[in-house]
């Protein structure tokens, strides 16, 4: 029998839901899967019925989140980036340890480009390895490296090789902060040659390592120069009915007048909420809106603390909630943005930081939404501007209407799933013919 297809998903509930739906629909089709995430998504994997083995690494605790403040003064960047790093850097070595051990036996790794760590793993193993994208990542000279994008996207750019340089770039930064651990790693434990100062990401690309991007084609059109490695595959969203249900509170405020705006920020919400929440309810009550408020354990005790206007819920299915909205309020997270874009409804991103502005700029371009408005400096009388030519902007409405019918009617999972069972046919393993 066929050992386990293993999905190594990390990062935060947007960077790994994904992956689990995908490996449901790959138990659905016959396959063992083993997802190796943090202990907090062990609910998620079960749900799928897939075999769990736990990470002691947890992203979302390894990045702090600042106060509403620090983010307004323009200094979260620099806060995140530097205490995540502090954090992360011990626990590196243990979390490709883990990885390691949960592969015995397996069949073929599927992991995020952002870790690598697939591709060592399937080197030592000598196994298929395909890298899994919420975002792209593969160097074209029509746009900027998502995670390095400072606006300006409407469609493309002239500088290509600006841009192309750019994805050099990102590689660099991030296997250069890596590089001692995982050369150490390799030797140590893995008994491989250390890898040269170009890193994984070149050999990857020099032999076609398939790539899975689970995102829309009608949201980021596949560029000319993406090889036919490349798989644009459409969004990887779960088909049919789930146990969860809502409370009975939230359906009698849904039905309880006109559709309200969602605000949330996802795992970027500021440790300050209720300060977040005075802005939200202002520029909602401003728009002549009622909004459904996302928050912590503390905030949904009371779901009207804030008036009967408005709703306070914990993290919810978007899929469920964002249909019965009028416009989606959100950080601009991959995960995030793609529920409400097939949500069919207007999406108003207000990005903290990584790749957040570029599915922001991308909203705008599509006429999905207004303009992304970057937290920084924001003002509830300008979030309220944006979410009253969101609700009312008939043009816009229709844009993210139409485009809404387009990502419903796409079958990423399912061609995702095609994807993988070619690579287990076809593999191509890496570290193979590169020297």
């Amino acid at each position: 029998m066929p050992g386990p297809l293993i999905i190594h998903a990390i990062g935060s509930l947007g960077d790994v839901a994904p992956p689990i739906l995908l490996g449901r629909e790959l138990r659905l089709r016959g396959h063992q899967v083993r997802v190796i995430a943090g202990e907090r998504y062990a609910p998620l994997v079960a749900d799928a019925g897939l075999e769990h083995r736990p990470l002691g690494i947890d992203f979302e605790e390894l990045v702090p989140v600042p106060s509403w403040q620090v983010w307004s003064d323009g200094k979260g960047l620099a806060h995140t980036m530097r205490d995540g790093w502090r954090r992360l850097r011990p626990a590196l070595e243990t979390m490709l340890s883990e990885t390691d051990a949960a592969c015995i036996g397996a069949q073929a790794i599927l992991s995020s480009t952002l870790a690598a760590v697939g591709y060592h793993i399937g080197e030592s193993h000598r196994i298929p390895y395909a890298s899994l994208q919420m975002q792209p990542w593969e160097p074209t000279r029509e746009f900027p490296h998502s995670m390095a994008f400072s606006g300006g996207w409407s469609g493309g750019w002239s500088g290509g090789l600006t841009n192309r340089l750019g994805y050099t770039l990102v590689d660099q930064v991030l296997w250069q902060l890596t590089r001692s651990a995982v050369n150490r790693w390799r030797t140590t434990s893995l008994g491989l040659d250390p890898l040269p100062w170009y890193g994984p990401a070149n050999r990857a690309r020099r032999q076609q390592i398939p790539v899975l991007c689970a995102f829309s084609p009608h949201v980021v059109t596949p560029p000319d120069d993406w090889g036919s490695h490349v798989h644009v595959t459409g969004y990887w969203f779960a088909e049919g009915p789930t146990d969860w249900e809502p409370t009975p509170g939230l359906v009698d405020f849904l039905g309880a007048g006109p559709p309200p705006v969602y605000v949330g920020f996802g795992s970027w919400q500021p440790e300050d909420e209720a300060r977040v929440h005075a802005l939200a309810c202002s520029a909602l009550r401003g728009a002549g809106v009622r909004g459904v408020l996302q928050g912590r354990s503390l905030e949904t005790s009371d779901p009207h603390r804030y008036g009967t206007d408005m709703f306070v819920v914990g993290r919810i299915p978007h899929e469920w909630l964002f249909p019965q909205t009028a416009a989606v309020v959100h950080h601009g997270g991959a995960g995030t943005t793609g529920a409400g874009l097939r949500a069919g409804v207007p999406n108003v991103v207000c990005p903290f930081q990584v790749d957040q502005l570029f599915w922001g700029t991308r909203v705008a371009a599509l006429g999905a939404g207004p303009r992304p408005l970057p937290v920084t400096h924001l003002r509830a009388d300008v979030l309220g501007s944006a979410i009253s030519t969101a609700v009312r902007d008939p043009g816009m409405r229709a844009a993210a209407a139409m485009l809404g019918e387009r990502l419903r009617a796409e079958r990423g999972i399912e061609r995702a799933c095609d994807v993988i069972e070619d690579c287990v046919r076809h593999p191509v393993i890496p570290g193979q013919a590169d020297h």
